[in-house]
């Protein structure tokens, strides 16, 4: 092999080790990690910046093309040929098929998707009766605009990464987590609770779920840790306004 073709060569290996490694660097290097989706398109972004590079300067270009001409056009090439466009995608689909067949075993255990909440709670050291608890700002109505204000606020302050500027559950953050925040525009969801049961969930987090809510992996931290009770309820007032749904009153029960 030439010392020309053996730099031809070096440039494509070259090429594909700077994609490869700025994809890894993109999925690895960022924490919490980017959503599959800009992870792939900036990896495309890469691979364009890449092309640019080698396309700005014809003997660079050249360097880089003819190794993939030759493998293409040359006979002495066949077994490359062979190996690239016959045995690697044959691996590649067999990894595909392997990776998707998964194992046979025992079906996932079913988990509650709204864990019983317990008689009392405390937060930031006061002590709530959770049966009939109401939110109390409702009950100023020439307030109540301003409360909403600050809630949206609240919300896209603390919530908005998660559970998106919708409310839908599709924030920035959502694909990193299983399971997925919650969609509150989902009429199965803060529709069907009351928002005494959303203020604790707020309040508590993930971490505060009771034994009998197992398995269930929420990532939502423990807010009393960071927003005060009256916060907490003027974000559960926004999150009901903002989806566009009402609460449900404990005498609907």
């Amino acid at each position: 092999m030439t010392e020309r073709s053996s730099g031809s060569w070096l440039s494509v290996a070259l090429a594909i080790v700077a994609l490869v490694v700025g994809h890894l660097a993109l999925k690895h290097g960022i924490k919490p990690p980017i959503p599959s989706n800009l992870l792939y398109a900036y990896t495309v972004i890469i691979g364009i910046a890449i092309y640019v590079y080698l396309a700005s300067d014809t003997v660079r270009w050249q360097r880089f093309v003819m190794p993939l001409s030759r493998l293409f056009l040359e006979q002495e090439y066949w077994l490359a040929r062979t190996i690239v466009f016959v045995l690697m995608p044959l691996a590649g689909g067999w990894l595909v098929y392997a990776w998707g067949g998964g194992a046979a075993g025992l079906p996932a255990e079913q988990r509650s998707i709204h864990p019983t909440p317990p008689s009392q709670m405390t937060v930031r050291g006061k002590n709530f009766a959770v049966i009939g608890l109401e939110n109390p700002l409702r009950k100023e109505s020439d307030k109540l605009a301003q409360y909403l204000a600050d809630g949206k606020i609240i919300y896209y302050q603390n919530c908005f990464f998660c559970h998106g500027d919708n409310l839908d559950g599709s924030g920035h953050f959502a694909h990193g987590f299983i399971p997925s925040p919650a969609n509150f525009v989902d009429v199965g969801t803060i529709a069907q609770l009351q928002e005494s049961y959303v203020f604790w969930r707020i309040s508590k987090g993930g971490p505060g779920l009771p034994p009998e809510s197992h398995p269930w992996n929420s990532a939502m931290p423990i807010w009393e840790n960071f927003l005060t009770e009256e916060e907490i309820w003027k974000v559960v007032l926004y999150i009901y306004e903002g989806a566009g749904q009402a609460p449900r009153t404990w005498e609907a029960q």
